[in-house]
């Protein structure tokens, strides 16, 4: 199978996507938590920085399998397999081939497949977590 993407996605030290895959990465949203303080007959709403991140990344992986075997298997298992809180490795590949690798520290990762076309299935993958760190 020939590479399609630019991104690979590592779980734990396990391949979630490879560049074998087509992985689509959506908005990534969320930032600092805030604590929201309202007083009686105050003028104003006050708000605190807790000192923290929380960001979602969420991306769409389209795979294809050697056979509907495999799909199946992908579509029964992959959730078992990665779902939970781990250690994830981003890395994207930019079309000259220089890789960037980000690592997310115990972030929570769920995944949802979709149910297999023929050799094909689609996964969504959402990683919840704070900062991102380049890897050097």
């Amino acid at each position: 199978m020939s590479e399609r993407g630019t991104r690979q996605i590592e779980v734990d030290g396990e391949f979630l996507a490879t560049y074998n895959d087509v992985v689509k990465a959506s908005p990534i949203t969320g930032g600092p938590k805030f604590q929201t303080v309202e007083g009686y007959g105050a003028a104003n709403v006050a708000f605190i920085d807790l000192g923290n991140e929380h960001l979602h990344r969420r991306y769409t992986m389209t795979r294809e399998h050697a056979d509907n075997a495999a799909s199946e298997d992908w579509f029964q298992t992959a959730a078992q397999q990665f779902n939970g809180v781990a250690d994830v490795v981003l890395t994207h590949r930019s079309y000259a081939g220089a890789e960037a690798k980000y690592l997310i520290t115990g972030a929570q990762v769920t995944v949802e497949v979709d149910e297999p076309i023929g050799v094909c299935t689609i996964t969504t993958i959402n990683i919840n977590g704070g900062i991102a760190v380049l890897i050097p």
